[in-house]
């Protein structure tokens, strides 16, 4: 992921911690629609891979999902939310903690991620 887009989703995320508001992802939106304007120049594309909540007895969307989908929407960006991959496993069974997959996780998200590049034109 590009450094400073990252540096941005953290202080939105910050941010939303704080004031329990909706986030606000217009300040990330620019610099992500460049990289997508980048990446279609080279012949690729951007996928924003949004991670569950795993805090749950299965992997849940985040709260503000919709919303980053519209804003990604707006600039052409590709969301996939995750958690959505993950239906019917267990969060104990591919979390290390309430946030990160373990190597079981990302195993299966590794071959989900696959399966949905190969059926989008991609070669194996």
């Amino acid at each position: 992921m590009h450094s400073r887009l990252y540096d941005m989703l953290t202080q939105i995320v910050i941010s939303h911690a704080r004031n329990s508001e909706p986030a606000d992802f217009s300040a990330v939106l620019k610099p992500l629609t460049n990289i997508r304007q980048r990446a279609q120049r080279g012949g690729a594309r951007v996928v924003v891979l949004v991670s569950p909540g795993l805090d749950k007895a299965e992997p849940a969307a985040i709260d503000d999902l919709v919303v980053l989908q519209r804003f990604a929407a707006d600039g052409g960006i590709e969301v996939i939310d995750l958690s959505q991959w993950l239906k019917g496993i267990e969060s104990k069974r591919i979390a290390m903690d309430i946030c990160h997959f373990n190597e079981e996780g990302h195993r299966v998200l590794g071959e989900r991620l696959a399966d949905y590049l190969l059926k989008r034109d991609l070669k194996e």
